[in-house]
């Protein structure tokens, strides 16, 4: 319902209404004049909690416009409400106005001095009844209770703008930075949306506080208006009966230069920021410490690298030594056995040299009274185990001159069969230990089986002589000479007993002769096939063909070398001069003897 205020004077103070009534504030209603200041002071009371169950004027005014006349406009619709002050009331002081000490003030203070003044200041207690300073009251009301209008107010005061000069020099004293930069931090933390932005502090701060100060300036947030600035004193006032298109036009105009003024005091706050980061102290300490940290941290990893890549290359270094000395280890122990195989080597070729038991021709064949050459460079070269080789060694040095051969041939066969591959490279059936064992068993029974047999066989006369001729017919080198002699014998005696037999006729030619016979080891070491000589007592002689020293087939052997290309018909009788007492055709004889014997192998 609505009804009409009582007087003043009927008025109590404790702003009461009588219970279900409505007060509506509106140009209709009044009463005696001072029904807007009842309305207003009841609105007050409602807010404050002094009354309940009234409808306040925002509720009874949804949509509706301003009809007071005066300065103030409002907008509706989606553009915010805003107050625009008149020239003559932006240089008056709305906060003295209503006896508050500074623009700090709350809400509820506000509403407290303002009803406190409204007492003061009411006609009925003005010796003149003047309403005047009643209004003013109102109006300073009216401009701070309205969130728009009073920020457009405070942002309409005066306000020192002017920040601290790029510059200033604190490295001796650095109080002038806190002077130049508390009080200016200070003025313009007003304006910050957020009221509890930092505050610059001072030397004792801690770096993280004053980090954290920064960092909120950086993104600080103002809510000045400059609807009332100097520079935006162009702005156009919309009104609700203007055109629809004409007032977004100018609403649009409006913005812009909002905008621009909004965008010159964000650069000014950041301004003043990035000047105070730069020369404040406690920052320029901070950023001394972390460029040492720094500088300490490269150091320190380029340090912990340099140690890292020292120690890799030590053991690098290291390594390539050990590396280095196993190799130079394993070369030297590789030479070492290489010239132990060489040392064993030779002493199994001065073995069967001293017994004249070497064969120096260029073949593999197994012979029963000699040894050839390749055959020992083939078994030394198979045999891996250099203890075994010089235990082989040291055996056949003890050996007997009439078993040496013998058993150098069954070891050469042993190890083909151990490798299981010829002394001719080619591959052969590999037997296993125990068949190997069985076959040694085996061959050493039926050797000494032939030995007691030859040990009891008696040769005639006749034998004797048949056994020298067959010699010299047969001389030292012949291919199968034993199968061959032994024919010649008309198979009365095997191969193994004409050998034997043979080898100690030769030795008891050695002993009557005192050494002076031309053996057949020796003919063999010059690379030749000769026969036993046998002495002057023998039934047969040697012909000149066979009676040539080692120098003498050296010699000869060199002539021939040297005048291989001589076509000359005195080529023999310049070879003759290379060899001592022999003429040209004892040599040329010595040659064809040669070339026959080597057809014959």
């Amino acid at each position: 319902m609505q009804i009409s205020l009582p007087a003043y004077s009927d008025w109590s103070e404790d702003c009461t209404l009588p219970e279900g009534l409505t007060l509506i504030k509106n140009s209709t209603v009044e009463a005696n004049g001072f029904s807007y200041y009842y309305s207003l002071a009841l609105q007050a009371a409602i807010e404050d909690g002094t009354i309940a169950g009234v409808q306040t004027e925002a509720e009874a005014n949804v949509g509706s416009t301003e009809t007071e006349d005066g300065p103030a406009a409002r907008h509706t619709g989606k553009t915010k409400t805003f107050i625009k002050l008149a020239e003559d009331e932006v240089g008056i002081d709305w906060y003295e106005m209503l006896s508050l000490e500074n623009d700090n003030a709350n809400d509820n203070e506000i509403r407290m001095a303002y009803k406190r003044r409204c007492l003061e200041t009411h006609p009925d207690k003005q010796p003149d009844h003047s309403d005047l300073l009643f209004k003013k009251v109102q109006r300073a009301f009216e401009i701070l209770s309205n969130p728009d209008g009073r920020r457009a107010y405070d942002s309409s005061r005066p306000f020192d703008d002017t920040i601290p000069l790029d510059g200033l020099n604190v490295d001796e004293d650095e109080s002038l930075f806190y002077s130049a930069f508390t009080d200016v931090f200070e003025r313009n933390k007003k304006f910050s949306n957020d009221p509890k932005i930092s505050t610059l502090g001072d030397a004792s701060t801690p770096i993280a506080n004053v980090r954290r100060f920064y960092d909120e300036w950086l993104a600080f947030r103002s809510w000045r208006d400059f609807s009332h600035s100097a520079e935006a004193k162009d702005l156009q006032e919309i009104k609700e009966d203007m055109p629809r298109e004409e007032k977004r036009y100018y609403l649009r105009e409006n913005q812009r230069v909002l905008d621009k003024l909004k965008k010159d005091e964000v650069k000014r706050v950041r301004t003043l920021v990035e000047r105070a980061m730069k020369i404040d102290p406690r920052l320029r300490k901070y950023r001394e410490e972390v460029a040492a940290a720094k500088e300490k941290e490269k150091a320190d990893k380029e340090a912990a690298q340099e140690r890292i890549r020292a120690e890799a290359e030590a053991k690098l270094v290291a390594k390539y030594a050990a590396e280095r000395e196993a190799a130079e280890a394993k070369k030297a122990a590789e030479k070492a056995d290489k010239q132990r195989v060489i040392d064993l080597k030779e002493r199994v070729i001065v073995r069967f040299e001293d017994a004249d038991l070497l064969c120096e021709i260029p073949t593999n064949k197994l012979l029963p009274d000699v040894v050839r050459l390749l055959n020992i460079d083939w078994l030394t070269g198979i045999m891996k185990d250099l203890d075994e080789l010089e235990a082989f060694a040291n055996k056949i040095d003890k050996m007997d001159n009439d078993e040496v051969v013998g058993y150098f041939n069954d070891f050469v066969e042993e190890r083909e069969l151990m490798v299981g591959q010829s002394r001719y490279g080619e591959p052969c059936r590999r037997l296993d230990n125990e068949a190997l064992l069985a076959r040694q068993a085996e061959v050493a029974a039926a050797r000494e089986a032939a030995r007691i047999r030859a040990a009891g066989i008696v040769w005639d006369e006749e034998d004797v002589s048949n056994l020298q001729k067959a010699i010299a017919k047969y001389p030292g080198g012949t291919m199968d000479r034993w199968r061959k002699m032994a024919q010649f014998l008309r198979d009365k005696y095997t191969e193994d007993e004409v050998l034997m037999k043979t080898k100690k006729l030769e030795a008891e030619l050695k002993n009557k002769a005192g050494g002076n016979t031309a053996t057949t080891s020796a003919s063999q070491r010059a690379g030749n096939a000769s026969s036993v000589k046998p002495s002057a007592s023998a039934p047969t002689e040697a012909t000149d063909v066979e009676d040539w020293s080692p120098e003498q087939q050296k010699h000869l052997e060199n002539g021939i070398r040297e005048l291989k290309a001589y076509k000359q018909k005195d080529k023999w009788q310049r070879i003759a001069k290379k060899v001592e007492d022999k003429d040209a055709k004892q040599c040329f004889e010595r040659y064809r003897h040669l070339c026959n014997l080597n057809k014959n192998q």
